[in-house]
């Protein structure tokens, strides 16, 4: 689809916190999180103070898994908070997955911004794992 999607490998909502500590992964997402903020729309607003809400663009809002990234003192929260309440005629899954799309996007250039940030990753961690499409799109 060209889609992006941020799959992280454990299961539910999740937290994660990205100290100053780390240069090159708090850096990347200093960065994405200055992006963000220079491209927020006012018609459709993702901050609210520090915290970007984004919600994932692969259902309606109201079955989507959500993503919030918080600024804080010299580090950033990451929270993946899965949608219990997805009715059932989706297909479930237990990951929390977070999709970004390429176009129709509800937040215009939010998805490449994260491929930036992303690509940027991949060469620093080798859990960071970009899926390549196959000649079938998949």
């Amino acid at each position: 689809t060209g889609d992006l999607f941020w799959v992280p490998q454990q299961y539910g909502s999740l937290q994660f916190e990205i100290a100053s500590s780390d240069e090159f992964l708090f850096s990347a997402f200093e960065w994405l999180y200055d992006e963000l903020k220079k491209n927020d729309n006012s018609f459709h607003p993702s901050f609210e103070g520090n915290t970007f809400t984004f919600l994932s663009e692969e259902y309606e809002a109201e079955a989507s898994n959500t993503l919030q990234i918080t600024k804080e003192d010299g580090s950033f929260k990451l929270n993946f908070i899965k949608n219990e309440k997805r009715p059932q005629h989706y297909f479930p899954s237990k990951r929390c997955t977070i999709c970004f799309c390429n176009s129709g996007s509800r937040v215009p250039k939010l998805e490449q911004q994260f491929a930036i940030m992303f690509n940027e990753l991949a060469y620093y961690n080798d859990n960071v794992e970009i899926l390549e499409e196959d000649e079938s799109g998949n």
